[in-house]
């Protein structure tokens, strides 16, 4: 079991079926010059024109205008059937992303 398992982060009722969480990070250990990470996290129910299924709900995670430099910048996207489903894929989504950042899975951890 690695400490990821045991870490989540702390979602907040947005609006009826809606879910988002922000995870803030300093830069990773391997890179300390590097800048911090700030993700946005978010799960709500699907629009017409983003799911085959009204029943579904769409999962997205990237980071702030000010971050992105030229307007909100949306790194991943996906669906899933449930609002539960949806936090855990956006949770896993955003661990690989971070990842790929540089971070350690106990920086992580440590950051939610």
């Amino acid at each position: 079991m690695t400490a990821l398992d045991e870490s989540f982060p702390h979602w907040f009722d947005d609006a009826l079926d809606a879910r988002s969480a922000v995870i803030v990070l300093g830069p990773p250990v391997a890179t300390p010059d590097g800048p911090s990470t700030e993700l946005h996290l978010t799960v709500e129910p699907s629009e017409e024109d983003e799911a085959a299924d009204d029943d579904q709900y769409v999962w997205r995670y990237g980071t702030t205008e000010e971050e992105a430099g030229f307007g909100e910048a949306e790194y991943e996207r996906g669906v899933a059937a449930t609002l539960d489903e949806g936090q855990r894929e956006c949770w896993a989504a955003a661990i690989e992303f971070l990842r790929r950042e540089g971070y350690t899975e106990e920086e992580i951890a440590n950051g939610v």
